[in-house]
């Protein structure tokens, strides 16, 4: 992680402020995909799968 950092502040300032747009909507993109499946995971758990195929079903997506 910090060699990463490192080596965007060798870089030109453009080059350093478009890499830290493009890893700031990769966070926020992982945390709003998280936050989906949390709320899919709990209604899933809230409609109780029939069986435990279901419910392993319903954590993968």
């Amino acid at each position: 992680m910090t060699d990463v950092i490192l080596t965007i502040s060798q870089c030109p300032i453009r080059i350093q402020y478009q890499t830290w747009i493009v890893f700031f909507w990769l966070t926020l993109g992982e945390t709003i995909k998280a936050q989906n499946l949390l709320k899919h995971t709990s209604y899933m758990y809230r409609m109780k799968p029939r069986s435990g195929i279901e419910k392993q079903y319903s954590m993968r997506e």
